[in-house]
Order: C-alpha cells, then structure tokens, then sequence
C-alpha cells in the first residue's frame, strides 16, 4: 500500500519516512539530530523517547527483581531475563544453526555464528588490516597495537593486567586454585 501525502502528513527531511503523528515524527527526527532529551537522574545517561528512559531506571537502577531462578536463587528483573539464564541449567539450545547444526541458547547467539559461513568479515584493523566479525573481536585485537591492557584483576594485592577478558578469566582462577585445562 502507498501512502499518500494526504494521509501522512508529516514527511522526514533526512530520509523517506512520512507519519500521520507529530508526535512520532518529532520522535522520529531525533534519531537523525540526535538530541536525546530524556535524561537519567541517577546516571546520566539520555535517551530519545521517555518510554526507553523508564525502561532504563527500571531495568538498572531499581533492585526490584521478583524473578528467582529455581535451581540457584539468582535473581532476576524480567521474565525473559530468567528464561535465558535457566536455559544454562537445563543444557537448552533451541536455537539451531540451518547451514552446519550447531545450537545455541540464544537467537543471537545463533545469528552471530551464522556470520562464520558467510565469510563476512567487516570489521577491519586499521593498522594491520586483519578483518572480524564481531566489533568486539576488533577491540580486543586493537589492544596488541596499542599495548592497551584494560582487563584488571579485581583481587586484592594484585596489580596485573590483560589485554582481553580471556586472559584475565584463566588468570583468576590461579587466585582461586584451579587450572584451566589445556584443552579448553
């Protein structure tokens, strides 16, 4: 169905977008202007719309999580929230890959491992060109050129550093008396 200009009146100058609110039109322009005039009291942080404000205060400031798990009393502030993390207890992976069938507990999970037979690599290191799928794989890979380690050992006493979160994980858990196997 085409919309006509009688009926949508308000028409988006930065792109083809037309709405018959003002409302979400004004909502709309902001994604463009980026001016975020919701503001979090607590944190700072801005937001376009006030609904994602309210969301916010709720989902991180608020202790209010009446949502415990079954099998170890954590808690959580959305039903979902629980859904995913029991999933991890009960070895769910509803998610299955359609091109080798390797399954997952999360859908994005599941989409971000779908990259891998695409050999899609858009995130490219501006120093070395090396290519990732993930923009966070890029991050922890920029570290090498930097010398950035930004990954610190929370343990008492212990002034060490890494440059990605894999390599502090097996470093903590010398403090706790455990190897990790070579295999892993």
């Amino acid at each position: 169905m085409t919309r006509s200009p009688g009926f949508w009146p308000y028409h988006c100058p930065f792109c083809v977008k037309t709405y018959i609110w003002s409302s979400d039109y004004r909502k709309h322009i902001r994604t463009h202007t980026g001016e975020k005039p919701y503001v979090c009291d607590t944190c700072g942080k801005d937001f376009i719309r006030s609904s994602d404000l309210r969301k916010h205060e709720r989902n991180m400031h608020t202790n209010d999580k009446p949502f415990p798990c079954a099998h170890c009393g954590k808690t959580f502030n959305k039903p979902l929230s629980l859904k995913r993390h029991e999933r991890k207890h009960l070895g769910e992976r509803p998610f299955s890959c359609p091109d080798c069938g390797k399954a997952f507990a999360l859908a994005s999970r599941m989409a971000e491992h779908q990259k891998t037979h695409t050999g899609v690599r858009p995130h490219v290191c501006p120093v070395c060109s090396k290519c990732f799928t993930k923009s966070s794989n890029l991050t922890e890979h920029e570290a090498i050129h930097s010398g950035a380690r930004p990954h610190k050992c929370a343990e008492c006493g212990c002034d060490k550093s890494f440059q990605c979160a894999a390599k502090l994980a097996q470093h903590v858990l010398n403090h706790t008396g455990m190897q990790m196997s070579e295999s892993n």
